[in-house]
């Protein structure tokens, strides 16, 4: 068996395929390609693939991962043209490799937040982010397994780089993300609704990169 990370972007209408949907596109684009990956025994046979950090739906990302296993001879780079070929339109596969790192090393991951809001003017959006910063704690809700509960998001914003224009706010910012602890770069966007009363009208958040603890790129 060989193991294999394959890298690959997912944009356009492509953010709007679900996590469960990637997996059954994935599954079946493995298997019209002719790629030999490593499945399951018994009556409805499936590959074995596995996502580093599922992307949320309605999110792009330059950064997504999934590793699988060969259970057959053909080379990386074969896999990779031929599992390109099957893929719908925004899903762009960029390489086939060997991983070198465990998901669970992953630690951080980088956005590009675009906050849309028609009616304000960029000074109203800058003054906006300025008095949500001077706020000594920003909490939001955030849901987990056990409810719905408040976190301070404050440290996250003030190290986020941000640039204001009329109608919109550009927002550049490293999150946690990873087993240990995630945070949802939708967390810009709530504490603006919940503490300056901007709800945005649209919102576009793209995935850039995704690190270990020492914010070494993750491969």
């Amino acid at each position: 068996m060989q193991p294999l990370r394959i890298r690959f972007e997912k944009k356009g209408r492509a953010c709007f395929i679900s996590h469960l949907d990637l997996n059954r596109c994935m599954s079946r684009a493995l298997k019209r390609a002719g790629i030999p990956a490593w499945y399951t025994q018994g009556f409805n046979p499936h590959p074995y693939i596995t996502f580093a950090l599922p992307l949320s739906l309605f999110y792009e990302s330059d950064c997504e991962v999934m590793d699988m296993r060969l259970d057959g001879e053909m080379s990386f780079e074969e896999v990779r043209d031929r599992l390109h070929a099957e893929m719908p339109e925004g899903i762009r596969i960029l390489e086939a490799v060997p991983p070198q790192m465990k998901t669970t090393e992953i630690t951080y991951a980088t956005y590009t937040i675009e906050l849309e809001y028609p009616d304000a003017s960029g000074e109203m959006l800058e003054n906006a982010w300025r008095s949500l910063l001077a706020l000594p704690t920003i909490p939001i809700e955030k849901k987990t397994k056990r409810g719905m509960h408040d976190i301070d998001v404050r440290p996250f914003l003030v190290q986020a780089e941000t640039a204001a224009h009329d109608g919109m706010l550009s927002i550049r910012a490293t999150l946690p993300a990873g087993q240990s602890e995630n945070l949802n770069p939708g967390c810009f966007a709530a504490a603006l609704a919940r503490h300056a009363g901007l709800e945005p009208y649209i919102d576009h958040i793209c995935r850039t990169g995704i690190f270990d603890t020492q914010m070494h790129p993750f491969v």
